[in-house]
């Protein structure tokens, strides 16, 4: 149910930020990718992570190629449970051209351990 309703949300978003919202698709990444993978996409779509953690992490993002990520609380608006912890937190990149990007989002862990980098390879054609 969490996933329509971020779907849903982002749909609306990509509808704002992109001229022909047919075309756009939105890409959901949760937790964390292998160091290899890339992600292909277009400068129409929209990737969405879920990005890794335990309740009282804090994140920070960090973009190196031709996009914009931003952080996001998602809400509920019509019913279940509430959304505890990282599970309501999304990161949105929105990427501006062609090139390779590379998202990386480091969580400070609530318990003191070292932070942990999670690196996300994206490819926009």
């Amino acid at each position: 149910m969490k996933r329509w309703i971020a779907l849903f949300s982002l749909a609306l978003l990509v509808g704002w930020t992109v001229a022909s919202a047919e075309a756009a698709t939105i890409l959901e990444i949760e937790g964390a990718l292998d160091a290899k993978e890339v992600v292909e996409l277009t400068t129409e779509d929209v990737v969405v992570i879920a990005p890794k953690g335990i309740a009282g992490s804090q994140f920070e993002i960090a973009v190196d190629g031709p996009a914009t990520a931003t952080l996001y609380d998602l809400k509920r608006v019509n019913g279940g449970p509430a959304l505890l912890g990282p599970a309501h937190k999304r990161v949105v990149v929105l990427p501006s051209k062609k090139g390779k990007v590379k998202v990386s989002i480091t969580v400070k862990w609530p318990t003191g351990d070292k932070p942990t980098t999670f690196d996300y390879m994206l490819e926009v054609k």
